[in-house]
């Protein structure tokens, strides 16, 4: 990471993403033959990381880095589970139970993923999140030390 680049260099490698995206989705394509099989790998990638997606906003401590770890755990998790489904009838996706297995096993680990990732991390700097408070007020108790810092408490009996 090179944060003092130019945006020259920023463009640059948002296109190389890009083009490592679209290499990516083309491959993962051509191994597709159903288009429920896509929407069963949509939501197996999705596992586990709805939940940090939503405490984001009612806990100050999960930081950008759980969500990463979230979605890399879920992405890791849940193609390792695919692919041992071949070999295990158990986890076959091909079975509803396989699947709901899958599913399962790939939240329990992405949780468990996020969880530790979020209190080995530093969370972000005070200044950071007062401002963050200040501006948004999001509600719920996972705030309250920040709101006493800045002196504005949440709404009572608000979520």
């Amino acid at each position: 990471m090179n944060r003092d680049a130019s945006e020259r260099h920023y463009v640059f490698a948002s296109r190389v993403a890009t083009l490592f995206t679209l290499v990516l989705s083309v491959v993962v394509t051509i191994f597709m033959d159903q288009i429920s099989k896509v929407w069963e790998l949509l939501l197996t990638l999705g596992a586990g990381t709805g939940l940090v997606y939503i405490l984001r906003w009612y806990w100050w401590r999960v930081n950008a880095w759980s969500e990463v770890s979230a979605m890399g755990a879920a992405l890791v998790t849940s193609l390792g589970l695919r692919l041992a489904g071949s070999r295990i009838p158990a986890l076959d996706p091909a079975r509803p139970e396989g699947f709901a297995l899958t599913l399962i096993a790939t939240t329990v680990v992405t949780t468990a993923v996020w969880l530790a990732v979020t209190f080995a991390t530093r969370p972000e700097r005070k200044e950071t999140l007062e401002a963050f408070y200040r501006k948004v007020r999001p509600a719920g108790g996972g705030w309250r030390p920040i709101a006493e810092s800045t002196g504005i408490m949440p709404p009572q009996g608000e979520i």
